[in-house]
């Protein structure tokens, strides 16, 4: 019997001051938090780790949540392969991607980005440890496009893989219908034997569906809106044997809670009254938060309404920039 052992993590969101409401220094929870991801990497024997993108919480953070970002990856001592985020380039225009500190770390050797542009969006593993045969999995990384969730057709696989596929998704993938542009898991038609999603932060767990394709959102590593509830950032541990015999596969995947990580790092929810002019949008929040969803990508619909409205790329452009520098 061999095995390989992957991680997975998604949805950091590092930033170098603390959204409302926090009661700890996020910045600081964050990087503790990574090294003790680290720490489970090591205990686990994992021989690969997978980020599932929004590694910053903007394209251009400060120098210093950069560097340190490059200190804790490194010392993780391990190859990484990452998706591109809503968070990680500017107006999800691939040209940005050099200017960004996600493409810094992965000109840097730090990390490896797939689905660059004229780049392969997949990759092969292979662990080559003696002479015993391991199990050839296959990478496939869709990143986040504003149109990713009005074309689900661009995350259809055919079967045409040996052995076994994960596919790695930064979109609304969700298991039941939201009020939002999403990707109904049940009806997305791939051949990837397991599917490892982020973008939705409050995450899923694990979720098997009737083509026999597993689903897993483990949540965000970063937290950055009150929903009210308790949730353990956590990441995942996926196991997969082979018999050295029947090379029969088996697949194993574990939901671990990362140590030290606080519960609901939040101030308590105050109910205040509410005028008349906001109660609808009031009412649509509400709506929202019941869907089990922290947040609706504010991003994701700006290049859609410029479209209806006839505006070009460079106004899309300069409307990321002003989001994007506001939440650095």
């Amino acid at each position: 019997m061999t095995e390989m052992k992957l991680g997975f993590f998604t949805d950091v969101h590092a930033r170098a001051t603390s959204p409302e409401g926090r009661t700890d220094s996020f910045r600081e929870s964050i990087f503790k938090k990574m090294y003790a991801i680290g720490e489970i990497w090591k205990q686990s024997n994992v021989d690969y780790v997978i980020c599932g993108g929004d590694l910053f919480d903007s394209p251009e953070p400060p120098n210093s949540v950069l560097y340190e970002m490059i200190d804790v990856l490194k010392s993780w001592n391990k190859e990484i392969y990452s998706a591109i985020g809503s968070h990680d380039y500017f107006g999800y225009q691939l040209k940005s991607f050099d200017r960004t500190a996600l493409g810094i770390l992965h000109c840097a050797g730090v990390l490896r980005v797939m689905g660059l542009e004229g780049e392969s969006n997949e990759v092969r593993l292979d662990v080559k440890k003696r002479d015993k045969m391991y199990p050839h999995v296959d990478l496939v990384f869709n990143n986040h496009t504003y149109w990713l969730e009005q074309n689900p057709k661009e995350l259809e696989l055919p079967d045409r893989f040996p052995e076994l596929v994960i596919q790695v998704i930064h979109g609304s993938v969700v298991m039941k219908p939201v009020p939002f542009p999403h990707i109904l898991a049940p009806t997305l038609n791939t051949h990837a034997n397991l599917v490892l999603s982020g973008h939705i932060h409050q995450g899923w767990g694990v979720k098997k569906v009737a083509n026999g394709v597993t689903f897993c959102n483990p949540g965000s590593v970063g937290r950055l809106e009150n929903t009210g509830e308790q949730r353990t950032p956590q990441v995942v541990i996926v196991t997969i044997i082979k018999d050295d015999d029947s090379h029969d596969l088996i697949q194993k995947i574990e939901l671990i809670d990362i140590p030290g990580a606080l519960g609901h790092p939040f101030n308590d929810k105050v109910d205040k009254k509410i005028n008349p002019q906001v109660q609808d949008v009031a009412r649509f929040l509400q709506m929202v938060q019941k869907t089990n969803i922290e947040a609706v990508d504010l991003k994701q619909q700006i290049p859609l309404i410029a479209e209806k409205l006839g505006y070009g790329s460079e106004v899309i452009e300069t409307a990321f920039k002003l989001i994007e520098g506001a939440k650095t």
